[in-house]
C-alpha cells in the first residue's frame, strides 16, 4: 500500500495513515499546506465556487474587464431615476423603464411606454440637423439656415388619420441634372410657364380683358383679331398668257420681327374657261432658297363663281373649285421673306387674282 494518495482536485498528498512515516508524512503534509495557501478555485486549484457559496454585499469590481458570455443583465427597478456620485457612466431601471446616466450625472431616459424614447430626439452631423419641431420635420444645415434633402419619390398627404397620398417623382429617365424653380405668388389667376432653365413663372394674366375664363371656356377677345398685320400681293388684269410657274408675284413682304401667320386668303374675281390657278407662299433668310409654308396649296379652278375667295381658317365655308390653303409654318423669323409663287393657271381669260395674309408679332 503507498504511504500517501493525490487528492483530485488540487493534487495534495494525502499521508496514509499509520502507514506513511517519518520524517516523509511530515514533507507531504508540508508540501500540502504550500499548495492550500496558494489556491483560488480555478481549474486544477480548488472546486469552483457556485453562486450558492456567494455574498456579494458591496460594489463588485471587474478591474476595467468585460463582462462576458451573459445570457442577459437583470436590473432590480429603482424607484426614481438615480442621481448619487457613484451612479455616473451607468445603466439601470427606474420603474418600468430603463435610463442611461451620463458622466455629467445627465439622467437620459432610453424607453418610454413599452418603447424607445425618442420622441425628441433627433439628426446631427457638425453642423447640420435634423429634427422635429411642432410636428414638422426641420433640416438645417447650419443653425437657422435650411438645408437640402435628397429623396427619391415624395408623398404629400393632409394633417389628418388615414389621409390618401399625392406622390411627387421625378422623369422615369433622366440625362442630367436639372433644377425646377417655383415662381413667386402672382396677385392673380395666371398661366404658368416653364422654361429651358428650368424657371417657372406666371406672366399671363387672366384680366377679363385680353384673356378671359367664362362658362369653363378659355377665350381671348378679339384682342388679337383687332391688331394684325396685314400683306396684299395683287395681280391685275388677264394673267393667262404668263408663263407658269410665276415666281414673286408682286414683290417681297420682309419681317423686321419674328412673327405668326394667323391667316392666308386668296381670290380670283373673273374665271376662266378652264384650268387652275394654284396659290403659293414661300419663305427664306437672305440669300436662302425659298419653300413653301403651305402643305396644301390653295386653289381657284375655272369652275368657280367670279368674285371667289377663301381663308385658311374656318372663315369661309366650302365652295365649288375652291381648295383652301393649309398653312404647316406658320413661324416667321425676323429678317426672312415672304413671296407669293402662281404654280399653275386657269385658261383663257382669268382676271384679277390676289393672295392676303394676317400675321401677329410673336
Amino acid at each position: 500500500m503507498a504511504n500517501f494518495t493525490i487528492s483530485p482536485n488540487m493534487g495534495l498528498s494525502v499521508p496514509s495513515v499509520g502507514i506513511d512515516p517519518s520524517p516523509d508524512w511530515a514533507n507531504n503534509l508540508n508540501a500540502s499546506l504550500s499548495i492550500l495557501d496558494g489556491h483560488n478555485h480555478s481549474s486544477g486549484s480548488g472546486v469552483q465556487i457556485t453562486p450558492n457559496g456567494l455574498d456579494i454585499n458591496i460594489d463588485l469590481a471587474f478591474q476595467n474587464n468585460n463582462a462576458t458570455q451573459l445570457r442577459s443583465a437583470r436590473f432590480t427597478p429603482q424607484m426614481s431615476p438615480i442621481s448619487g456620485a457613484q451612479d455616473l457612466d451607468c445603466i439601470y431601471v427606474s420603474g418600468v423603464d430603463l435610463y442611461y446616466n451620463d458622466g455629467n450625472g445627465n439622467q437620459i431616459r432610453i424607453t418610454s411606454g413599452g418603447t424607445v424614447n425618442a420622441t425628441s430626439s433627433g439628426i446631427s452631423s457638425g453642423t447640420a440637423t435634423a429634427g422635429f419641431v411642432a410636428g414638422t420635420l426641420v433640416v438645417d444645415e447650419a443653425a437657422n439656415t435650411p438645408g437640402n434633402i435628397q429623396a427619391g419619390s415624395i408623398l404629400i398627404g393632409n394633417n389628418v388619420a388615414n389621409s390618401k397620398f399625392v406622390t411627387v417623382s421625378a422623369p422615369g429617365s433622366l440625362a442630367t441634372n436639372y433644377t425646377i424653380t417655383l415662381p413667386t405668388l402672382p396677385s392673380q389667376q395666371s398661366f404658368m410657364t416653364l422654361d429651358q432653365f428650368g424657371n417657372e413663372a406666371a406672366p399671363w394674366t387672366v384680366d377679363g380683358t385680353t384673356i378671359v375664363i367664362s362658362s369653363n371656356q378659355l377665350h381671348v377677345p378679339n384682342t388679337i383679331a383687332n391688331n394684325y398685320v396685314t400683306n396684299h400681293w395683287q395681280l391685275n388684269g388677264v394673267y393667262s398668257g404668263l408663263s407658269y410657274p410665276l415666281n414673286e408675284v408682286d414683290g417681297f413682304c420682309f419681317f423686321n420681327y419674328n412673327a405668326t401667320i394667323i391667316a392666308m386668303w386668296i381670290y380670283n374675281v373673273t374665271p376662266g374657261s378652264g384650268g387652275t390657278t394654284e396659290f403659293d407662299l414661300k419663305v427664306a433668310s437672305p440669300g436662302g432658297s425659298f419653300t413653301s409654308i403651305l402643305s396644301t396649296v390653295g386653289s381657284i379652278d375655272s369652275t368657280a363663281a367670279a368674285n371667289s375667295w377663301t381663308d385658311s381658317n374656318s372663315v369661309v365655308g366650302s365652295q365649288t373649285g375652291v381648295t383652301k390653303p393649309v398653312i404647316s409654318n406658320a413661324s416667321i423669323n425676323a429678317g426672312q421673306a415672304i413671296r407669293w409663287d402662281i404654280l399653275t393657271s386657269q385658261t383663257g381669260a382669268p382676271a384679277d387674282c390676289g393672295v392676303i395674309i394676317h400675321f401677329v408679332g410673336r
